[in-house]
Formats: C-alpha cells, sequence, structure tokens
C-alpha cells in the first residue's frame, strides 16, 4: 500500500481483519505474479467494471481509475462489461455477476460450428 493515503491505511487497519492486511501487504507480489502469467486464451473472459469512478483526487483512486480500461489488456478478447456501480459490485449490483455467469455458461454451451 505504498501510494495509498494515510486515511485508507487507517480505515483498513479499523476495519479490515488480518487476512486483508496479508492480501493488500502482497499486492505487489501478486500483480507481478499475474503480470507473468500467459494470457488466458481459448475460454470467454468477461471483466466486470464499476462504471462510477473513485471520486477523491488522490494517485489511488488516478490509478485504480485507469486500470479499469486497462485490464483488458491482460485477457486478449476478453468482453468488458461496465456495470452502474462502485467498486462493490458483487454487494451492490449481484444481478450484473449472475448475468455475466449465465451469458459465459451459455456461451460454453453452444455446439462449435
Amino acid at each position: 500500500m505504498r501510494k495509498t493515503p494515510g486515511w485508507v491505511k487507517l480505515a483498513v487497519d479499523v476495519a479490515s481483519p488480518a487476512v486483508a492486511h496479508e492480501e493488500l501487504d502482497a499486492l505487489q507480489t501478486t500483480g507481478a505474479a499475474l503480470l507473468a502469467l500467459p494470457p488466458f486464451t481459448g475460454r470467454p473472459v468477461t471483466v466486470l467494471s464499476a462504471s462510477k469512478p473513485m471520486s477523491e483526487a488522490s494517485e489511488l483512486a488516478r490509478d485504480s481509475n485507469a486500470k479499469r480500461v486497462d485490464i483488458l489488456r491482460l485477457n486478449p478478447g476478453a468482453r468488458q462489461v461496465w456495470v452502474d456501480s462502485d467498486h462493490a459490485i458483487p454487494l451492490e449490483k449481484p444481478e450484473a455477476i449472475v448475468s455475466a455467469v449465465r451469458e459465459i455458461l451459455s456461451t460454453l454451451r453452444r455446439p462449435e460450428r
């Protein structure tokens, strides 16, 4: 969390269980490992992205907002769906996740031509 504002770090410290801290501490390592993987191809990939940008003026917010657009580079051929939601899509718009999963399953069940 090198670029994270102090108030965010404090909120995470107060509100998060130990596992959340471990996850945040491993962000750099996890990100590097993800970027080192070969592209995932041959299967449909749908990326659900929150359409509501982070509103605070910080480096973290600018970086997060830019990554929403840039994430498709990780999976060539992926489809991005912009969801009218903040970061917590599973909590705010669970129907978007259900719809995306159903669409992928439908695609996988179609006979190849």
